[in-house]
């Protein structure tokens, strides 16, 4: 009767296994993340990247700051935001008005879209379509990009190794968020920890999920980087969770077994020197407009 079993997270509140697990997910992700939001599912980690964004922006004194640009047969979640930060258009058509605020632009799928273009041409070219968008939505009013490292939906498109180098430089340009989506690329599917270190990126939001349980639990986590969680903790007050099973002490204990015997252990797998994946044949201030941390 001295510990209780459970309590929820609701309300600014935690327990130590949540502690433990957010202590050693911040050890294997990319240095800018130092906080952790639990979810429970991939999709609860892009409606709670959703609101982060906008509220950052909020924060910032820049609230026009709302559109999140994602990319055709995309597929990120099942919630609040499905409709439009999808482009799976036989999808979108069932469940009702889509989320405003979300605009497309191309997949980096070069088999299909390439045409005369070598890769590495196409993967520039592929990038320079979020400069594009950007300047038509106008860029006062983009808050993020979203994108899989490895886009899994639409036929695992992996993209040329020039394309992610390209997007960062875009976002770094007009200052926006960068979101790597690692719900199907992380913990080790590319050969490093996740697709955003294979790619050498410095995403500020990283939602996961399955790969935290390997589908066996319904778990998830959004990693919040430095740039937002600053933002977040000294001066947006309490940023309360929508859902209310959070950080179950019995997942948390189940995933922290896991994640101490794989945490020694690095991932292995083929990787090229230009940072491209194996398999593709070629391959600031809190609110200033630096990405990454």
């Amino acid at each position: 009767m001295l510990q209780l079993p459970y309590y929820n997270s609701f309300f600014q509140t935690a327990h130590p296994p949540a502690i433990e697990l957010a202590r050693l997910l911040v050890e294997v992700t990319p240095a800018q993340f130092k906080h952790v939001f639990f979810t429970g599912s991939g999709s609860e980690s892009i409606d709670t990247v959703v609101r982060l964004v906008r509220r950052y922006w909020e924060l910032c004194g820049e609230p026009k700051r709302t559109f999140i640009i994602s990319r055709e047969n995309a597929y990120h979640g099942e919630y609040r935001c499905r409709h439009k930060s999808w482009r799976m258009d036989y999808m979108r058509a069932q469940g009702g008005p889509p989320l405003s605020g979300i605009a497309h632009i191309g997949q980096p799928y070069w088999f299909a879209k390439g045409g005369n273009l070598s890769p590495a041409e196409f993967g520039v070219a592929a990038a320079r379509a979020l400069e594009e968008k950007i300047l038509e939505i106008g860029a006062g009013k983009v808050a993020a990009f979203i994108g899989e490292p490895i886009q899994g939906a639409g036929g695992v498109i992996v993209p040329p190794s020039t394309y992610w180098p390209e997007i960062q430089r875009i976002v770094d340009k007009y200052g926006i968020l960068l979101i790597a989506d690692e719900v199907i690329c992380g913990f080790g599917r590319t050969g490093e920890w996740f697709g955003s270190d294979y790619y050498r990126i410095r995403p500020d939001l990283m939602p996961i999920a399955k790969g935290m349980s390997s589908g066996y639990l319904p778990i998830g986590a959004v990693m919040v980087g430095d740039r937002i969680a600053d933002a977040l903790i000294n001066t947006g007050g309490e940023f309360p969770p929508w859902v209310y099973l959070l950080g179950t002490p019995r997942f948390m204990r189940r995933r922290m077994r896991g994640h101490q015997h794989h945490a020694s252990r690095e991932p292995r797998g083929p990787r090229q020197n230009n940072g491209g994946p194996a398999s593709q044949t070629s391959m600031g201030d809190t609110c200033g407009s630096s990405v990454g941390g």
